[in-house]
């Protein structure tokens, strides 16, 4: 339970707040509108590769899938990606 939570949180689907009324309970919310808006990831891949390539694309694909992404994990991950496919 706890895995997928976090990994919820990471994908910016859930939000969490600790309620110090409620004796420091901790307290998660849905972010609906980030769920919803999961179904055009496709739609936002091909806007983004037709207009700024390739290696735009493999970003893009890389942080809607992960969520959240320092910008040193993603450099390294498009260097790989590069060398590798040649993208």
């Amino acid at each position: 339970m706890k895995e997928a939570l976090a990994i919820l949180i990471i994908q910016n689907m859930v939000s969490f707040r600790v309620n110090d009324k409620a004796g420091g309970m901790t307290e998660y919310s849905c972010i609906i509108g980030n769920i919803v808006s999961r179904i055009r990831f496709e739609k936002y891949t091909l806007c983004i590769k037709k207009r700024h390539g390739d290696i735009a694309e493999v970003i893009m694909n890389e942080l809607l899938l992960h969520g959240q992404m320092s910008i040193n994990e993603m450099v390294d991950f498009v260097i790989e990606k590069h060398s590798t496919e040649g993208v």
